[in-house]
């Protein structure tokens, strides 16, 4: 099944969400080469953040360990909607 991509607005907000260093754990971020990472703490903050403001969204590929989650910017952009 072929998804839409997800909208420069929708990665806006992510990113605003992962910068939010007041709010994150200190291992979530992301860098200027564009992998982005969110520590197990905050993983389901991160889901909740995602079933809010990224409607109909299908997933992002992603890394999943023990210490959360990564990706990359490119995976944001070939996220799959329905």
């Amino acid at each position: 099944m072929e998804g839409i991509n997800m909208y420069d607005e929708q990665i806006k907000a992510l990113n605003d969400w992962i910068d939010d260093e007041e709010h994150r754990s200190f291992g979530t971020g992301r860098d200027d080469e564009g992998v982005y990472v969110v520590c197990a703490r905050d993983v389901e903050d991160f889901c909740d953040f995602l079933r809010e403001n990224v409607m109909d969204l299908i997933g992002i590929k992603c890394m999943v360990g023990n210490d959360g989650i990564w990706f990359q910017e490119d995976d944001l952009e070939d996220a799959k909607f329905y």
